[in-house]
Order: C-alpha cells, then structure tokens, then sequence
C-alpha cells in the first residue's frame, strides 16, 4: 500500500503556542505537498521550546493541540509554504511525541499515534483576528528582515528594511531559527569574500 493512500495525520513541530495557532486559524509558515496534506483529516502540533521565540520553555516535542483540518492553503507572507487551517480543535498532552525527525513537518499513519482523534474534546475554533495576524507577522518580519510578500490576502502590506546596515550573525541566526523552526544552535553561516 502506497503511504499516501493510508489515512495520515500531519504533524508539526512548532514554536507557536495555542494562542497563535487559534488566532491565525491554523498552524502556518509549513513546506509540504499540498496535495498530499489535502488528504489528511488531522494535524496535531508539538512543541519545539528551544526556539527562541517560543513562549513555552516545558514540553519541548510534546504534543499540544489537535485540529481538524479545514483546508490548506498559502501562508500569510511566505511565498511557496502554506497555511493548515483548522475549524475543530482539542487541547491535548501528549509526552515526547516529537521524535527528532529532520523536517518539521511529519506525516504519520494515523494507527502510529496513541490517541483516540474522533473522540476528543473538540471546540469550535475561533475566527481569524487579523489583527493578531498583522503584528506577529511584523515581529517576525523584524527578525528576518525583508520578508517576501504572498499572494495571500496579506499582499498589499508593506515590507520594511530596518536598517542599511543589514543583519548581524545573531539577528540573521535567529530570524533564520524563526524562518526554518530550529534552534540557533544548530545554524552556521559561511561568509565567502
């Protein structure tokens, strides 16, 4: 049997906390096969504290929260990464879920997770606020620096370089941490001249 026929859960591994994902609706900013992801009826989320702009520091690779898949579609200002929106979703806790796979974004047989997904506790998510949208995405369009512009309903708003002076190591580490969901301890930059 082909993996992509099995029923499959996303799982992402994400420095968002439950807050951020009810207010954008979903869990964005993920590189996946659209197609693919069109497919699974789940996400579930798992956290990843050791970014340094996650607001929680216990749990690191526990999962969190649970949504029912509403659509995917592209993300807020990232050109080529989408957007998993959700219309259900379930607090859950779930120890060490995360297993250290490479990429943050994992598709699992749906047998693979211990957890009853059609009986869970979900709620209604709530709408979008847009607002809360616009102003994490300045913040974190601060820390990266000129971020590129979507084709999502977002397009109309301003990028803006903070400096000419250009981005220190620290500052380009993290908004790369930010950009890519890792740690900046595990990103090296060369500087060939």
């Amino acid at each position: 049997m082909n993996l992509v026929d099995q029923d499959e859960t996303i799982l992402v591994f994400t420095y968002k906390d439950k807050n951020t994902i009810l207010k954008f609706g979903g869990s964005q900013s993920w590189v996946l096969n659209a197609k693919r992801a069109k497919k699974c009826k789940y996400i579930i989320c798992s956290h990843n504290c050791h970014n340094p702009m996650s607001k929680e520091k216990k749990g690191h690779g526990s999962g969190f929260i649970i949504g029912k898949i509403s659509d995917i579609r592209p993300a807020f200002y990232y050109p080529k990464r989408w957007l998993i929106e959700i219309d259900e979703y379930a607090e859950i806790n779930l120890p060490n879920l995360w297993e250290g796979w490479r990429n943050p974004v994992v598709y699992l047989p749906r047998n693979k997770i211990k957890l009853d997904l059609l009986n869970l506790n979900y709620k209604k998510t709530p709408p979008r606020d847009t607002k809360f949208v616009e102003e994490h995405m300045e913040r974190e369009k601060f820390l990266l620096g000129n971020l590129p512009k979507s084709s999502s309903e977002h397009s109309n708003s301003k990028t803006n370089i903070n400096s000419s002076e250009g981005l220190s190591m620290q500052e380009a580490k993290q908004g790369l941490s930010i950009r890519y969901d890792v740690s900046p301890d595990n990103i090296e930059i060369i500087i060939k001249g």
